[in-house]
């Protein structure tokens, strides 16, 4: 649940909304404050998410990773939630991976919807060792 949490996050009021949330009392007003790049793989975006109804508090530089067979998390809803915050400027690239579904890099996997790409995980390692690479 690492995306919807980042963009729950993006999506809280304040550092208020965020303790309520979250449980921690001792937060700063800004607990995002220095975020300055975020990767997200697969995030969800839809029934109960912040993202998909609210604007971010601050817009990071943004590499999202889509799955095109996502049967889990959907395709539409996080895309959607994604382009509103693009149009309010937020800088964000959307990378689409189009026969790849939910979890591809989960080696592991079970579950039905679920199926591991060994392409797919090495095409989102190398972009997030670049995205990473970027910063220095």
């Amino acid at each position: 649940h690492g995306g919807w949490t980042i963009l729950d996050g993006l999506a809280l009021a304040s550092g208020e909304e965020m303790a309520r949330a979250t449980g921690l009392s001792d937060l700063p007003n800004e607990p995002l404050a220095g975020v300055t790049r975020i990767f997200l793989s697969y995030p969800y975006a839809g029934i109960a998410s912040l993202t998909g109804r609210r604007d971010w508090r601050i817009a990071p530089k943004t590499l999202a990773i889509l799955s095109g067979r996502d049967r889990i998390v959907g395709v539409d809803a996080p895309r959607r939630a994604l382009e509103r915050q693009i149009a309010r400027g937020a800088p964000i690239e959307l990378v689409p991976f189009e026969g790849a579904t939910h979890a591809f890099d989960d080696e592991g996997a079970i579950h039905p919807f679920v199926r591991y790409d060994p392409e797919a995980t090495a095409r989102a390692h190398a972009l997030l060792r670049d995205f990473i690479a970027e910063i220095r």
